[in-house]
């Protein structure tokens, strides 16, 4: 005969390990099944116990049971670079994707794939594209294109050279010599220089330029004197270029003065100069610069020579 307590605990046993089934259900932290599984089964819930399966897959998902083992496996896109494309496979891809292509106007691209320097993207109504082209240099303008970059500049044709000049010496000749007509001041200048000696005006640009000068004369004689004065161009007299001016005679204490000035129209090479002479017949003549009054009327100075030079 046992006790009371070892036959209560061998009935608690007996009905957990399934009342002689030997099967331990699931309330009793069994699996209340009693069936060998297969290779790849799990104990799956089904609301009342458990339930021997395998694992189920949808799309791009594979399951492979082995013995002791479940493997996973996507068998769907592994991989997807678009890089800068934005294009999308044209049917359906497993493995790696790679895009490629170019990716049009009406999606946000360009439809272009290389370019050369100084190229832009200019729309085109037809078709509704972007092309591309460079850009177009006018009258005046140059465009220079380099890598990621373009100039746009005014050509020296279309900047116009120009130059002020004069002279505060006092300048004399003998009579009936020729002499240059110096300049030992500039005012402004470009593209238009006092060359070496400063007799000379030299351009830089080819073109036409109006040349005007004037002259402060004076003659120191009681006879009127006669002064010639000419245009040069590089070291040559300029046909038809020269004017007579008679200088007023001496009166009392006084001595004649006379300003006289007048321009040229002169067609230039680049690097040419151009130079104007003087001849005076009694030698009596000279070109003088008369300085600013210090009293009333207040007046600025009067320079020997005065020249402007502007391409036209």
């Amino acid at each position: 005969m046992v006790s009371r307590e070892w036959f209560m605990w061998f009935t608690n046993l007996y009905t957990i390990t399934g009342n002689g089934t030997g099967i331990t259900a699931v309330v009793n932290g069994g699996t209340g099944l009693g069936t060998i599984p297969t290779a790849g089964q799990l104990l799956i819930g089904n609301g009342t116990g458990y339930t021997l399966n395998t694992l189920g897959y949808g799309a791009g998902i594979s399951v492979t049971n082995g013995t002791g083992t479940v493997v996973l496996a996507n068998t769907g896109v592994l991989s997807f670079s678009g890089g800068a494309t934005g294009l999308t496979p044209a049917t359906a891809t497993t493995g790696a994707v790679t895009l490629s292509g170019l990716l049009n106007v009406v999606t946000g691209g360009t439809g272009q794939s290389s370019y050369t320097n100084g190229q832009l993207l200019i729309g085109n109504t037809t078709g509704n594209t972007l092309g591309k082209a460079t850009l177009t240099a006018g009258s005046g303008i140059a465009i220079t294109n380099g890598p990621a970059s373009i100039t746009i500049a005014q050509t020296s044709a279309t900047i116009k050279s120009y130059g002020a000049f004069h002279d505060t010496t006092t300048q004399t000749a003998a009579a009936a010599t020729i002499a240059a007509i110096t300049l030992n001041a500039t005012d402004l200048s470009s593209g238009v220089a006092r060359g070496t000696p400063t007799s000379r005006i030299v351009v830089t640009n080819a073109g036409i330029y109006d040349l005007q000068f004037s002259l402060q004369l004076t003659n120191t004689s009681a006879q009127i004197d006669d002064v010639t004065v000419w245009l040069r161009l590089n070291g040559a007299d300029v046909a038809n270029s020269a004017g007579l001016t008679g200088v007023p005679n001496k009166h009392g204490a006084i001595n004649g003065h006379v300003i006289i000035g007048w321009n040229y129209l002169l067609s230039v090479a680049a690097g040419d100069y151009f130079e104007l002479y003087w001849t005076t017949d009694s030698g009596a003549s000279s070109i003088d610069t008369y300085p600013a009054s210090t009293s009333p009327p207040i007046h600025p100075a009067s320079p020997a020579v005065i020249l402007t030079v502007q391409q036209v």
